[in-house]
């Protein structure tokens, strides 16, 4: 009888993996749009399209790719955590 591949350490099988992605791809979008509104509300115009267009102000450019990075890798890490969290909650019995 084939013996079972046990997953490594810290793994939680392909289930949360793909819970854990789509959790993390929502948070994005929803964070992507949360900052375009707030974007707008603070500098009163629409956050660049095309930052790397040489039409956009550098300074312009720079702020939004730091502000949607940060607000993008926020929301995924807390969607990513909230998911590990639950798992861990419920496999813990």
């Amino acid at each position: 009888m084939a013996k079972k591949k046990s997953l490594p350490k810290g793994s939680d099988g392909p289930l949360v993996m793909v819970v854990s992605t789509v959790g993390a791809i929502v948070a994005a979008t929803l964070a992507r749009k949360a900052l375009t509104v707030g974007w707008k509300a603070v500098v009163g115009e629409p956050p660049p399209d095309d930052p790397k267009s040489r039409e956009t102000d550098w300074v312009v450019a720079l702020s939004w790719a730091v502000a949607s990075g940060a607000a993008i890798g926020v929301a995924r890490l807390i969607a990513e955590r909230q998911v590990a969290g639950r798992v861990a909650a419920t496999t813990k019995s």
